[in-house]
Order: structure tokens, then C-alpha cells, then sequence
């Protein structure tokens, strides 16, 4: 039987045995983490969508290519049949695998002499795809008209694709023309049966923002290599008192649900951000970058300006 190299480590003894350079940045203790929940967690191999389903959608049963979707609304009331106009302190919607519910959590009492818990509350949405061959999805959301279902067809030219931030349609011939689609985008989509004007839609967004995204100043120095210039520029948005919201990177040309789904990972909620809360997250991300300097080429405006205008600071802003 072939042994591993290090062994069979099972305890936080045995990890701490590995060397640093083999540890791939972990501390023993989240190499014990890890193994353990590959212990008590088994992920099935040749799990398909069918056996996710009967399952109850137990994660260890889901496909490695079926993921879910974002909504593509900030709309607490967006799903009626879950919403309750009586409760408060919502959370932004979240899509999830299992039936629409409204997911609820107690955050203890107010205070010490309050006896009364706090709660919020959080729209949890199903929406999800899965991806048959890269020309090829299953689709399935919650609406207030009923359960979405549907097999739909890549548009011409692009492709079906997962990567960290989810499923998108990229081009086949140009990788970083891409597009991280909602379940907004896909819906007439899917209602009409692959429609050709709903594809060509998605196309149109994907080509817009990877065109936004070509016009960004690559000689700005938050692109070089250099820490100190980087951090120049970040000061300089410091000092401009740069906010960062979800409009800048749409604006910049980062699709909704990708950028949403950015958010999420580092635990942001749909609010203005100081730059340095959102540079301690960038991790080297381009897309990122260039989110930082659309706000700090709106903050230049609006100081000229003398006043800011509401939609470029919250998504679907309406005055009506």
C-alpha cells in the first residue's frame, strides 16, 4: 500500500510534525480542522444532481458543479410569500439550495436589564445552477409566481464556467470577457426557452463591462508591483475621504453577482466602505483595484461638484 510522505497524521501531534514549507500556509491546528471535517464530512465523488435533491440538499451530496446563484436584487421583500412586514433588522437576501425560507437569529438580549432578545432576519432564496457541459445548465429559482425550472443553452459564442466567485458565461475566445449572471438575468432567459434577445443581453453586459475594465489606467501605481507606490495611491484616496460601495465596482465593470459574491467571502454587506477596509481584502485582485479608483475618480467629482448624486452610491436607487 503506498504511504503518504508524512505518514498518516490524525491529531494536532502529527501535524505539528510537518514542516513549515510543506504545510501550504496552515497552522497545524487548521490542518487538523481541515482533516477532520474531510472525516466527519465525507464528500461523495460521484454524487449527481438527482441524488442532491432526494437528499434534502445535503452538502455532502452536492456536485462540484452546481453552485448557487445570486439574486440580482436588493429587494428585502423581493420573495412575498416569505417576507414578513411585521419583523425588522433585516439582512441583504442570500440564495441558498434548500426550499425559500426566512432564516432568523438571536443575537441575546438588548442589554442586561432588558429581558426582550434581538433578532434579525435574513431572505434565504433557492436559487442554483448546474452545469451539464459547458454549453449546457440546470436552472432553479423561487419566485413569487413559482419554482423556475428549466435546462437552458449557453449563447453563441460564450460558455458556461465556475470559478470562486460562481457561474458565469465567458467567451470562448476571449477568457476575461466573462460575465457573473443573476437569477434576474436568467430568468426571461429561462421562461422563454433560451430567448436569443435575453442571451444576447448577457453577451452585450459581458462585452460592456470587459470594455469598462480595458479603459481602466493600467500606469496608476495601485497596478505596481511596488508596496510603497500601492500604498501611495491608498493614502491619497485616505486622505480624499474615499468611500467605496457596490456601485464603484459595477461602475468600474465588475458584474453584480460577482461582486456580491466577493462581499459575501469577506463579510461585507451592501454599505460605503472606507478604502482601507476594502484594500486589507484586495489580495493583489485587479478587480478590486480598479473598484478603488472609480470611487476615488467619483470622490474627485463630487469635491468639484459640491454635492454627490444618490445613484451613484446605492444600487437601484430610485427617487420616486
Amino acid at each position: 500500500m503506498h504511504n503518504s510522505l508524512f505518514g498518516r497524521p490524525c491529531n494536532l501531534t502529527g501535524f505539528k510534525k510537518i514542516k513549515v514549507k510543506y504545510r501550504n500556509k496552515k497552522t497545524p491546528k487548521q490542518l487538523l480542522e481541515l482533516h477532520n471535517s474531510r472525516q466527519y464530512s465525507p464528500r461523495i465523488k460521484s454524487s449527481s444532481l438527482m441524488q442532491f435533491i432526494k437528499s434534502n440538499y445535503d452538502m455532502k451530496y452536492r456536485p462540484k458543479n452546481c453552485v448557487t446563484i445570486k439574486i440580482g436584487s436588493s429587494r428585502l421583500d423581493y420573495l412575498q410569500k416569505i417576507y414578513d412586514n411585521k419583523k425588522k433588522n433585516y439582512s441583504s437576501i442570500m440564495p441558498c439550495f434548500q426550499r425559500s425560507f426566512l432564516e432568523s437569529t438571536c443575537h441575546g438580549r438588548y442589554s442586561s436589564r432588558c429581558n426582550y432578545n434581538r433578532y434579525s432576519y435574513r431572505p434565504m432564496i433557492q436559487s442554483f445552477g448546474y452545469i451539464v457541459n459547458k454549453n449546457t445548465m440546470y436552472f432553479k429559482t423561487d419566485t413569487d409566481d413559482g419554482i423556475i425550472s428549466r435546462v437552458i443553452k449557453s449563447p453563441k459564442g460564450f460558455h458556461f464556467a465556475i470559478d470562486q466567485l460562481g457561474i458565469k458565461i465567458q467567451s470562448n475566445s476571449i477568457k476575461s470577457m466573462e460575465y457573473h449572471f443573476t437569477a434576474l438575468d436568467l430568468l426571461p432567459y429561462a421562461i422563454k426557452k433560451n430567448d436569443y434577445k435575453s442571451g444576447q443581453l448577457m453577451v452585450a453586459i459581458a462585452k460592456n463591462n470587459y470594455q469598462l475594465r480595458k479603459k481602466t489606467d493600467l500606469k496608476s501605481d495601485i497596478f505596481s508591483d511596488d508596496v510603497s507606490k500601492v500604498n501611495k495611491v491608498l493614502n491619497y484616496a485616505h486622505k480624499l475621504g474615499v468611500k467605496i460601495s457596490i456601485v464603484d465596482s459595477i461602475k468600474a465593470g465588475n458584474c453584480l453577482a460577482g461582486t456580491e459574491s466577493w462581499m459575501q467571502k469577506n463579510k461585507l454587506e451592501h454599505k460605503h466602505y472606507p478604502v482601507f477596509i476594502i484594500s486589507s481584502r484586495m489580495n493583489n485582485d485587479r478587480r478590486v483595484k480598479i473598484a478603488i479608483l472609480q470611487a476615488i475618480e467619483r470622490t474627485k467629482i463630487e469635491s468639484a461638484r459640491g454635492y454627490s448624486m444618490l445613484n451613484d452610491h446605492y444600487l437601484n436607487y430610485s427617487c420616486n
